[in-house]
């Protein structure tokens, strides 16, 4: 079993949903993190640097690893990914591991019709994607991960 959830700026968890399969929860997740950030009358410039909310993603050697999510904080603030392999998931430090993270902000759609659009991430003001989880540019953000349920 599996729990969607967020946590804010005071680190205050919330379980959103549970499901016993990841696949059901990261396209609920993601749409989470585009409605917080991109469904509001701001242009995409200014949508880039009022986000609220994050979805943060993980690469290893610069391809991006589909069986990893963001799993929080464990007890003592320390960040989280679950690894996923088959029907086998763990949760272990990203500390330990080699993952660069991304932080996704939303999606924009290009053409409704043909279900085409792209993704952005969190950057810095000069442009350049934030490559770090416990970058200050994040401390009052939202965070919106995957929790295996204990």
């Amino acid at each position: 079993m599996f729990q969607l959830c967020s946590y804010d700026e005071y680190k205050t968890r919330n379980i959103i949903e549970k499901s016993g399969k990841i696949d059901e929860l990261v396209p609920k997740g993601l749409g989470i993190v585009t409605e917080d950030n991109m469904h509001n009358a701001l242009t995409l410039d200014e949508q880039v640097k009022s986000y609220t909310t994050v979805w943060p993603e993980f690469f290893k050697a610069g391809e991006k690893a589909e069986n990893v999510f963001y799993a929080g904080l464990n007890g003592r603030g320390e960040h989280l990914v679950l690894i996923t392999e088959g029907e086998e998931s763990k949760e272990v430090r990203l500390s330990k591991t080699e993952l660069k993270p991304r932080f996704f902000i939303g999606r924009v759609v290009t053409d409704s019709k043909k279900k085409k659009g792209y993704d952005v991430y969190a950057k810095y003001p000069a442009g350049k994607e934030i490559e770090d989880i416990d970058d200050m540019q994040l401390e009052d953000k939202t965070f919106i991960y995957i929790k295996k349920a204990i």
